[in-house]
């Protein structure tokens, strides 16, 4: 489990750059084709059952893009820190720090995105505005439902 004040994973996903506060990630680990997926909406983690969820898909990004992910990330319910949910993604590039005044409040993107997201970063390295991922629980049962 990762842990630290304002660091954030850096990951892509379709055309999305994207950030998660480490605090929420249980692990990070490489796709595998999974055996033990119970259904499209749930998977079988370390003999615990964890909502399943292809972030790609839950972000609208264009099917004829999409290709098999490479990583995915174990989510923690923040309340419990227990694993709540995996998720399937492009690439995990890197952690960042981040500091409070680095961030731009971000709402009003697309009312099917805006629950996923909360703030904006523009990283300089990259030329990219990168989003973070609002709190687990905000989005991730409404696109379990939703798939």
């Amino acid at each position: 489990m990762l842990t630290g004040n304002n660091q954030h994973l850096k990951f892509q996903c379709g055309p999305y750059g994207l950030l998660i506060d480490i605090a929420y990630i249980f692990a990070i680990e490489d796709y595998k084709e999974n055996s033990e997926k119970t259904s499209s909406k749930t998977t079988s983690w370390n003999n615990i059952e964890l909502l399943f969820i292809d972030l790609r898909y839950s972000l609208y990004v264009a099917e004829s893009s999409i290709k098999k992910p490479q990583h995915v990330l174990v989510l923690k319910n923040a309340t419990t820190d227990e694993p709540f949910v995996m998720i399937a993604v492009d690439e995990v590039h890197n952690i960042i720090e981040i500091q409070e005044s680095q961030w731009y409040e971000l709402n009003g993107i697309n009312p099917q995105l805006d629950m996923f997201f909360d703030r904006a970063y523009p990283d300089n390295e990259s030329n990219q505005i990168f989003m973070r991922l609002a709190p687990v629980e905000q989005w991730a049962t409404h696109c379990a439902e939703s798939e």
